[in-house]
């Protein structure tokens, strides 16, 4: 019994969690929103564009960790998490760290701000579950 009440514990923490994150995130790209729009520097948007998805990923992927024992998924963590999270840390990093280069490829489809963010929310929902395993690991 005591093991069932636990888990029920665990997943309504779990879910004031998600809400908490929801609120930060929202003050956070206010806050970010307004600075950018004060200083026209446009770099803390695309860093917090592109982290606060992977962020939500991970917090997402808690749910699908069934133990902590760090056992790499060796496929999914080459194949699915280390491409998603290149791909998805690309545009931050060109346009903070190369801002006058203009022969760098310009991917139009990675910086659409009203996407999905599919690739960094993947990114982060696969974090845990390959680098801790799961209990299949048919994945």
């Amino acid at each position: 019994m005591r093991h069932h009440l636990s888990s029920y514990f665990w997943k309504l923490l779990w879910l004031a969690g998600l809400f908490a994150l929801i609120i930060s995130s929202s003050k956070i790209d206010g806050s970010i929103q307004k600075k950018v729009d004060e200083t026209f520097v446009i770099e803390p948007l695309f860093w917090f564009d592109t982290i606060a998805p992977i962020v939500c990923g991970v917090y997402l992927s808690l749910l699908f960790v069934k133990g902590w024992a760090f056992k790499v998924h060796m496929p999914l963590f080459l194949c699915v998490t280390i491409p998603c999270l290149l791909l998805s840390l690309y545009v931050p990093s060109v346009y903070t760290f190369f801002p006058n280069v203009e022969h760098l490829p310009d991917p139009y489809w990675l910086l659409s701000r009203d996407g999905f963010k599919i690739i960094p929310i993947v990114a982060g929902l696969m974090l845990f579950p390959s680098l801790f395993g799961t209990k299949r690991d048919s994945m």
